[in-house]
């Protein structure tokens, strides 16, 4: 193995204990940690346990599943009553999950999902933007409903027809209640776009909340 590509791999494992900490260190604190390495042909299992033994979080191994089979087995795994995902190389803002569970908190029964927004993030940790019809955009979902005609974020986000155009909602950046995903039975295994999916099941039968107006920087997500 040559060093660029060690120095690649460091990388990679640097990231994923960023990802770790930035949740285990969320001024939210009640938050059971599952993490679930799928198949993994590097030393990413070997890194994930010691930071197990470290933290005290949760950590499965297993052969390569796919990752919506993988999603619902941590799903199923918890036991809370609000799930939000993360990727390996996401790294939450510190008061994510704070912002959310407050703002479900005020909400009824009908609310199946809250969202905050994500920023896009190069490899360095650097905030960049991205262009679209002469505009450029720092967040994700802003750049994704930037066609849409006349979106309201107060009213039109979650609306299935919405869908429909686009996959606007970024999946790091949101909090779904597990009884909600349950009920429309968890991420699609079969199709490929297991997120854009399981939208489609959540906003047929329930509410959305965005909270993105008012709280433009949660996760982040690298491009």
């Amino acid at each position: 193995r040559d060093a660029q590509e060690s120095r690649g791999l460091g990388d990679v494992y640097k990231r994923q204990e960023e990802t770790i900490e930035s949740i285990l260190n969320q001024t939210y604190s009640n938050i059971e940690l599952i993490v679930i390495d799928d198949g993994s042909q590097d030393r990413s299992p070997e890194v994930l346990k010691k930071l197990s033994d470290k933290h005290g979080f949760s950590f499965y191994q297993q052969n390569n599943i796919g990752l919506s089979a993988t999603l619902n087995r941590g799903v199923r795994l918890a036991t809370g009553k609000y799930i939000s995902v993360s990727g390996s190389d996401d790294y939450w803002e510190l008061n994510k999950i704070e912002i959310l569970v407050n703002e479900f908190e005020r909400l009824g029964d009908e609310y199946a999902l809250v969202s905050g927004d994500a920023r896009f993030v190069d490899e360095a940790g650097n905030s960049f933007k991205k262009a679209r019809n002469n505009r450029e955009f720092d967040s994700v979902l802003h750049f994704a409903i930037e066609p849409f005609d006349g979106f309201n974020l107060e009213i039109d986000f979650g609306e299935y027809e919405t869908f429909l155009q686009s996959n606007y909602v970024p999946v790091m950046a949101t909090l779904i209640r597990r009884e909600k995903l349950l009920a429309v039975g968890l991420f699609d295994e079969e199709f490929f776009l297991e997120d854009w999916s399981l939208w489609f099941k959540l906003s047929k039968k329930y509410k959305w909340k965005s909270v993105s107006y008012t709280h433009l920087t949660l996760p982040t997500i690298y491009s």
